[in-house]
C-alpha cells in the first residue's frame, strides 16, 4: 500500500449546500493527503472566505441557496472586485445535460465533474488542474480558461476570434486585468504543481493505490447515506403530496431538487438504480411534464413509489426486480408524453 502524502500548504474550499457529499467529497481529499479543507453552504460564504483566505482552487455545487454556483463562478472571473479571478474551479453537481455542461463552461469554469461521483472521477479533475492548466483568456465576451483544449480551433475549422490576444504571463496583475478589447491570453499557470509536487506529475504523490483507498473511505458511508436517502424521499413524499392539493412553483421546485438530491448521493453511495431512476424522473420533470395534463401526477407519483421500494429492499443495481421497475418507468413516461 502507498503511503498518504501530506499535502499542507494547498488550500481546499468547497461550496455545496448538501452536508452529506460535502462530507463525502473532503473525505476523499483526505485520503488523498489534503490537509486544509474548508466547506462553505452558499455562494456569498464562498466569496467571504475567498477575500479572507488563501484559496488554491475551489469545488462548487451549481445548486445553493441565495445565488447559485454558476452565478458565484461568473462572479468570481468577471467582477472588477473579484478576490481571485484565476482561480481554478471545478464545479461538482447533479447537472449532467450537455446544456448545462456547456453552460459552466462558457461562464468560465475549469474542470467539470457530474453526481455520481467517484475518488478517481475527482482525483482526475484535480490532476487536470494541477498538471494540464490551460491558457486563461480575458475578454469582453469570455473570461477562464481556454475553452479549446488544445488552443487551436478543430481541424478544418476557421479560427473565429476577431482580434489576435495579447499575450502575458500568469501575475497578481494579469489575472486581475478588466475584461476588454483586445482580449489578454494569460500563459498555463503551474504555481499549483509546483506547490503540491515541486513540479513532478501528480501521479508520483498521489498514486492509484491511493485514489483507491479514498474511494474505500467513502464506501463505508454507505450505510449512514440511506437514512440522508430515505429523508429525502420523505420530503419528496410531502412535496407530492402539496402538489396534489394545488400545484404551485414551490412544490414542483421542491421535487425536482430533491431528484437531483437522490441522483447525485445515491450513485455517489453505490445505489446506482435509484439514481438512474432519480435521472429519468428529472428528466421528464424538465422536458415533459405539465401542470394542466393530470395523468402526468400518476407518473410522479409512480417514481415516487419506485424509489421507496428501491430504498426499502436496498437494491443497489438495475437488475431482476429493477430492471422490471425500471422499464415500466419507461413505458410509463413513454404513453405519458
Amino acid at each position: 500500500m502507498s503511503r498518504k502524502p501530506i499535502i499542507r500548504n494547498v488550500s481546499v474550499l468547497i461550496a455545496d449546500a448538501d452536508v452529506c457529499l460535502a462530507q463525502a467529497v473532503t473525505h476523499n481529499l483526505r485520503a488523498m493527503g489534503f490537509q486544509s479543507i474548508h466547506h462553505v453552504r452558499s455562494a456569498s460564504d464562498a466569496i467571504t472566505h475567498i477575500r479572507s483566505q488563501q484559496v488554491s482552487f475551489l469545488i462548487t455545487e451549481w445548486d445553493m441557496k441565495g445565488s447559485s454556483g454558476i452565478e458565484l463562478v461568473r462572479y468570481l472571473r468577471r467582477s472588477e472586485d473579484s478576490p481571485n479571478r484565476g482561480l481554478p474551479i471545478i464545479m461538482l453537481t447533479g447537472h449532467g445535460e450537455l446544456a448545462d455542461v456547456q453552460a459552466a463552461r462558457d461562464v468560465g469554469i475549469t474542470e467539470f465533474v457530474v453526481k455520481p461521483f467517484s475518488a478517481q472521477t475527482l482525483y482526475s479533475r484535480i490532476e487536470q488542474i494541477v498538471d494540464n492548466p490551460r491558457p486563461f483568456v480575458v475578454s469582453e465576451a469570455f473570461v477562464g480558461p481556454e475553452r479549446r483544449r488544445r488552443g487551436a480551433p478543430p481541424p478544418g475549422v476557421a479560427d473565429r476570434r476577431v482580434n489576435t490576444p495579447i499575450a502575458a504571463l500568469p501575475s497578481r496583475e494579469t489575472f486581475s486585468a478588466v475584461p476588454g478589447n483586445p482580449p489578454l491570453i494569460i500563459a498555463a499557470d503551474y504555481s499549483l504543481r509546483k506547490q503540491i509536487s515541486g513540479n513532478k506529475p501528480l501521479s508520483t504523490l498521489i498514486t492509484p493505490d491511493i485514489v483507491k483507498e479514498a474511494q474505500k473511505t467513502m464506501d463505508t458511508m454507505a450505510d449512514a447515506s440511506l437514512e440522508w436517502l430515505r429523508e429525502d424521499i420523505t420530503n419528496m413524499q410531502r412535496a407530492f403530496d402539496a402538489l396534489k392539493k394545488v400545484y404551485t412553483v414551490t412544490s414542483f421546485d421542491s421535487i425536482k431538487e430533491t431528484t437531483l438530491s437522490i441522483k447525485a448521493r445515491a450513485g455517489t453511495f453505490g445505489y446506482r438504480m435509484a439514481s438512474d431512476v432519480a435521472r429519468l424522473f428529472y428528466l421528464f420533470l424538465t422536458t415533459n411534464f405539465k401542470a394542466s395534463t393530470p395523468r402526468h401526477l400518476v407518473v410522479i407519483e409512480k417514481h415516487v413509489q419506485v424509489l421507496t421500494i428501491i430504498f426499502a429492499q436496498k437494491i443497489r443495481e438495475r437488475e431482476g426486480i429493477g430492471a422490471e421497475l425500471y422499464l415500466e418507468l419507461e413505458r410509463l413516461i413513454a404513453v405519458n408524453r
